[in-house]
């Protein structure tokens, strides 16, 4: 079992905190208990690798093609509070540095933003 001291975690958002645990259980690998699930997420980016479509991820010269300023406002405004999450986590101590990636962290989130979750997740 992970243990998170350094954040709030009742004060931690779902999404980030299943976050977390979803990057628990991947680097686990075959001994996760999800690892089934795991398995049949999209892997994580890379070269060759398919990438979670989702808005967050289109690079700047994607979300122009939107043309839709109040909309780019908001992935903008999304990207900012992962990015200071994933800041604030590792910043937080020893412990926490090498937990995952910038990379694995944008991962989680999108599988979980990207798919239907009911639960508690603590």
């Amino acid at each position: 079992t992970i243990i998170f001291p350094c954040i709030a975690w009742n004060d931690t958002s779902n999404h980030y905190r299943l976050a977390l645990l979803l990057v628990n259980e991947m680097k686990k690998g075959s001994s996760s208990r999800v690892t089934g699930y795991i398995d049949h997420l999209p892997p994580i980016s890379g070269p060759g690798k398919e990438r979670i479509d989702s808005l967050v991820r289109w690079s700047d010269e994607e979300l122009q093609l939107l043309k839709s300023p109040e909309l780019i406002g908001c992935v903008t405004d999304r990207r900012q509070r992962f990015d200071d999450f994933f800041d604030t986590f590792v910043s937080q101590g020893d412990k926490h540095d090498n937990f995952m990636t910038k990379t694995e962290f944008h991962w989680a989130l999108n599988c979980v933003t990207t798919r239907s979750f009911s639960g508690i997740f603590s």
